[in-house]
């Protein structure tokens, strides 16, 4: 055999010296001709075969990030490993699919990942949407959007870089009552992917320091989704043993102001089929205990037609006051018209006025309440207090015979206008503010009008049937018709307008829940949004409905129900408190 290749070299060189090369230009050519093409074809081929590809795979660096502009993965390959790159191939085979207007409303809330892709002297990003319950997902770069195909959104999904996606990955969270989160020491969280598989969660923020937070007197923590089982220690700065149990009876721990507790708890979710996560979360942090927020209210005993005020001193920041009545079986207390003491306050909701860790509120007892006992919780943080207030009953403090035709009377006191007056009742309760917006003393009219009649005060309509009516507020009288009728404090005009039982009228509110009204009105000389100084002219007085002279009717309300207006005129609400609105009207936005 080796005679005969060294034959073949020999006639070859024979004939190329005879000039016969060409018969075996074939032999050299075809290879030659290959070795030029081979690249042109593999070029085509890769244009033609891998449409579905965004970029060119070679040379390439990817880098992904999630919805927090976190770094999940990042990856640098050559031409010669590409093949080998699970993630570059993965992200620069996303298949267009088809182009749309715009990325769907209700995938603004998926889990956003934005890709940066270096491709020779260009870079190029572009922004995906996954959903762990996939019917679609999407990609947008270059101004354009465009659905991702099935085969690639589930590849993705399915693989090491998609855990921000599955909600499940998170584990559920600690926070105190205030609204801190708590972040774990240590971890382990398995979440089950879209192919069923279970992989365990490494985007999971923890803390290596000690953590530490101020709280109200008590240990006060909730998980975002209770653990199976819980176990928790609290020591003193001694290492004392103060608390040994499970979450629910930790916030019964009270301890003194200033006090450090060093609080470890373990919590576990066990493995089930019907989870699609479960784990284990450790924390160690420190608690800083606070005062107690201290609880006040301005009296023990009332009449109807009056109000309380309630303090709630050193609440803690961002804490807010909750005010609950407390339900009870009334059935041997005296009732008006089915009505006890207790149950005639359930509905009311104080307005609460915060400022420089305080708070203020007035709770109005509606006229009509009868005597009893009514008994409500104040709140705030951890700390919280019960308040017991008896009502007794207010007499009668004179009896008004009316000489206007009855006529008349009837018709400011039927059916049809008391429920007009409840129907602008509750439509100005929601524009009340909750900032005081008063300051100082409330005017009064009783130095330059006359009173005529006061709160609570009997009308007799008709003296043979006994028919009568209680005034709902002061009704003053004039001796200069058209007099000025200025605002008793700083306030916001809410309502304008003209009622059966209150002639023309303007409401102003005054925060917290507190708004005067001014009625029997001969014009009204503002509108509503007007902030009107204190003694700011609103209007000039009118006709008495109810009496022969011309006067003014001043009522009082107070979270929907009208109290004696003498508890506000003259008076320095809020007296010896923090003032809890600004300086003077300016304040009023």
């Amino acid at each position: 055999m080796f005679k005969d290749i060294k034959k073949f070299f020999a006639d070859f060189i024979n004939d190329l010296r005879q000039k016969r090369a060409f018969r075996y230009a074939p032999l050299i050519a075809v290879p030659c001709l290959l070795a030029i093409l081979i690249p042109t074809i593999l070029a085509v081929w890769h244009v033609y075969f891998k449409e579905d590809t965004l970029f060119d795979a070679h040379d390439v660096s990817v880098t992904l990030y999630n919805d927090e502009n976190k770094i999940i993965a990042s990856e640098t390959v050559t031409e010669s490993y590409v093949e080998g790159s699970f993630l570059v191939n993965l992200l620069t085979s996303l298949n267009s699919g088809k182009e749309l207007n715009a990325i769907p409303d209700n995938i603004a809330s998926e889990p956003n990942y934005r890709i940066f892709i270096d491709y020779g002297d260009d870079t190029v990003d572009y922004d995906c949407y996954f959903s762990s319950s996939p019917s679609t997902s999407y990609l947008s770069y270059g101004g354009k959007y465009f659905e991702v195909s099935k085969e690639h959104y589930e590849d993705f999904l399915n693989s090491g870089y998609s855990e921000a996606a599955y909600p499940e990955a998170t584990p559920p969270v600690l926070m105190t009552k205030q609204g801190a989160t708590i972040l774990p020491r240590n971890t382990y969280w398995q979440y089950k992917k879209l192919d069923g598989e279970t992989k365990r969660a490494t985007e999971i923020d923890t803390v290596s320091r000690i953590q530490r937070f101020e709280m109200s007197g008590s240990v006060s923590l909730e998980f975002s989704k209770l653990p199976d089982i819980c176990s928790v220690t609290v020591t003193d700065s001694e290492g004392a043993l103060i608390y040994e149990g499970d979450l629910d009876r930790l916030s019964y721990i009270t301890a003194t102001a200033g006090s450090l507790l060093h609080v470890d708890i373990t919590a576990s979710w066990a493995r089930r089929d019907d989870r699609s996560a479960y784990g284990f979360l450790d924390y160690k942090f420190d608690v800083v205990c606070k005062n107690y927020a201290s609880f006040d209210v301005s009296a023990s005993v009332v009449r109807p037609g009056e109000f309380i005020t309630l303090s709630v001193l050193d609440i803690e920041q961002g804490s807010k006051v909750i005010y609950s009545a407390v339900s009870e079986d009334a059935s041997n207390e005296e009732q008006v018209d089915g009505i006890t003491a207790q149950k005639a306050i359930e509905s009311i909701k104080p307005i609460f006025s915060y400022s420089d860790g305080n708070a203020y509120a007035f709770l109005p007892i509606p006229y009509g309440t009868p005597e009893g006992e009514i008994r409500f919780t104040l709140s705030s943080g951890a700390a919280s207090k019960e308040f017991s207030v008896t009502v007794i009953d207010a007499p009668i403090q004179n009896t008004i015979t009316l000489t206007k035709s009855k006529k008349v009377i009837n018709n400011a006191i039927s059916d049809t206008a008391l429920n007009e007056i409840k129907r602008i009742k509750m439509s100005i309760e929601p524009k009340n503010t909750a900032k005081a917006l008063f300051r100082g003393e409330f005017a009064s009219f009783d130095a330059d009008l006359t009173r005529g009649y006061s709160y609570g005060d009997h009308f007799v309509i008709d003296e043979e049937l006994n028919e009568d009516f209680a005034a709902l507020g002061v009704d003053y009288v004039s001796s200069l018709k058209d007099a000025n009728v200025g605002a008793l404090n700083i306030g916001r005009v809410i309502y304008t307008g003209y009622a059966l039982h209150l002639g023309n009228f303007v409401v102003i509110d005054h925060g917290m829940g507190l708004a005067t009204w001014y009625c029997h009105l001969s014009s009204i000389d503002c509108a509503v949004g007007d902030v009107l100084a204190k003694g700011e002219t609103l209007g000039k007085c009118g006709s008495s409905i109810f009496l022969e002279d011309s006067g003014l009717l001043l009522l009082c309300s107070l979270n929907g129900q009208f109290i004696d207006p003498d508890l506000i005129s003259g008076k320095k609400l809020l007296e010896n408190k923090t003032q809890v609105s600004g300086g003077n009207n300016n304040d009023v936005q």
